[in-house]
């Protein structure tokens, strides 16, 4: 008789939890979206940065190229990654270059729901992430309240496992 009444108990509660939960889900709301539907990136939404990893110790020299990230007219966003002549006059004698996109300036979110769809590279060489950046994030006054980068997953090319991480409080020696 006891083991009935548990499972009735159990029963009850796992309606209840599916009542919440369902309640939350109805209450949501979209506040921020893009499906890639234009002929190009959304230029108040988005930013395409520049940037040269160099001396990466980790592997070859890096690049982030405006021309690599881009729509193919059929609502996806394209990040290309490939290999390009060197542009550095160190010792490494390659370089490859890869898109960025981010919303840094035009749009920040503290709480909600985040969420991508994507297809990740197979091939060896490629760095992937989907970062979340609060702006103060590369302060550093030790409070814990200048901002957090949350990795939801970051790869690279040389192993087959993804990470995740929370970094804050800056870059710094700190960190």
């Amino acid at each position: 008789m006891f083991h009935n009444w548990n499972n009735r108990t159990l029963f009850i509660l796992m309606i209840f939890l599916s009542m919440n939960l369902y309640t939350l889900s109805v209450s949501q709301e979209l506040v921020w979206n893009d499906e890639f539907n234009d002929a190009v990136l959304d230029k108040k939404k988005w930013d395409q940065p520049e940037y040269n990893r160099r001396n990466n110790n980790a592997g070859p020299d890096g690049w982030w190229l405006k021309e690599d990230s881009y729509l193919d007219g059929q609502g996806h966003l394209i990040i290309r990654a490939r290999k390009i002549e060197n542009r550095n006059s160190d010792s490494d004698p390659y370089d490859y270059s890869t898109g960025a996109v981010r919303t840094l300036g035009k749009f920040e979110q503290k709480f909600g729901k985040f969420e991508i769809r994507c297809q990740l590279p197979t091939q060896p060489g490629w760095w992937v992430a989907f970062w979340l950046f609060a702006e103060g994030v590369h302060h550093e006054d030790e409070s814990g309240r200048d901002g957090t980068e949350i990795d939801i997953f970051e790869g690279f090319g040389w192993t087959d496992k993804m990470q995740h991480a929370l970094h804050w409080d800056g870059y710094g020696d700190k960190h």
